[in-house]
């Protein structure tokens, strides 16, 4: 079977995106950063920093895999201000940079102010560059309250279980969609309680477009979603090539 996936097939992808669609939100839901610093062709934490600060990333949640990232990569973030968001994490171990993570971020898309908050599993340990210090729904529970103030409509991206994922959108909390499921499949757009629920897998292979139309008063009236596979017929993207030969 051949290769799927890739950095630089997913820039292709993300550049064209926003050639067609200039007020996209480019996310990613956690778990890109592995701990990597090189080995097995893999690509280094160092160069997915890079690679997510040249394609203009909107916000990166810090998963599990984020916690494991050096205290290099970490920095590379800060410094590139490449927003890395947590509601239930916290940077505080000494190599850790002031002010890394974000609990949420607002951004302006076609006059729609959207806030981009991450939550990811809780319990990974003190010691690790990001560590989380309280559960999803709580941490969710007590920053939604401001971030709705400041935003039309939540976006909360989520490394999580699937199941865990369903459970935070049944669970009340008024928020409009929530992207992530750690699974090998991507998920289509559904509507789980009142909120959508959407993800593109894991490994990297997809990219997921969500679509929705927002109501005056930030409900979601449509929703759709579609699927881009990165394989052979997604040419690589000069620029993150060169980045990769440089690292």
């Amino acid at each position: 079977m051949p290769p799927v996936g890739g950095l630089a097939r997913r820039a292709t992808a993300i550049n064209s995106l926003r050639e067609q669609k200039p007020s996209v939100l480019v996310v990613d839901t956690g778990g890109s950063l592995t701990g990597s610093s090189s080995g097995a062709g893999a690509p280094s934490d160092l160069l997915h920093a890079r690679v997510f600060a040249a394609l203009r990333y909107d916000a990166v949640n810090a998963g599990p895999g984020e916690s494991f990232a050096s205290a290099d990569a970490l920095r590379e973030v800060a410094g590139s201000k490449l927003p890395l968001v947590s509601a239930n994490g916290r940077a505080d171990s000494p190599a850790a940079v002031k002010g890394l993570l974000k609990t949420y971020i607002v951004k302006d898309v076609g006059g729609i102010r959207v806030a981009l908050v991450g939550v990811t599993s809780n319990g990974y340990a003190d010691g690790q560059e990001v560590s989380t210090d309280r559960q999803p729904l709580d941490a969710l529970r007590a920053i939604l309250p401001e971030a709705r103030k400041q935003s039309d409509v939540v976006v909360v991206l989520a490394d999580l279980n699937q199941s865990d994922v369903d459970a935070l959108a049944d669970a009340g909390l008024g928020v409009q969609v929530i992207l992530g499921g750690r699974s090998q499949d991507s998920r289509s757009a559904t509507l789980v309680g009142s909120t959508v629920v959407a993800s593109a897998g894991s490994s990297g292979r997809n990219v997921e477009v969500l679509t929705l139309q927002i109501g005056s008063g930030g409900q979601v009236l449509t929703y759709a979603s579609a699927e881009q596979a990165l394989g052979p017929s997604v040419s690589d993207d000069q620029a993150v090539l060169q980045l990769r030969r440089e690292n």
